[in-house]
């Protein structure tokens, strides 16, 4: 699994939703930007892709 962030669009941690959503806690913070901290833990579920409301977030297999 790629899970990628486009950090144009991503507000960090004043949304975080992908973070919060995520039940195999593939994303982490470093700063105030979420990032892609265990991409081998995706399970491919969407729910971070889904969940963003920037459309920051996208999964690809």
């Amino acid at each position: 699994m790629v899970v990628e962030i486009d950090y144009n669009n991503c507000d960090g941690i004043d949304c975080s939703g992908c973070k919060d959503a995520c039940p195999t806690d593939v994303f982490g913070v470093e700063g105030s930007k979420i990032v892609v901290s265990n991409a081998d833990e995706c399970t491919f579920c969407m729910m971070c892709e889904d969940l963003c409301p920037a459309d920051a977030v996208k999964v690809k297999n």
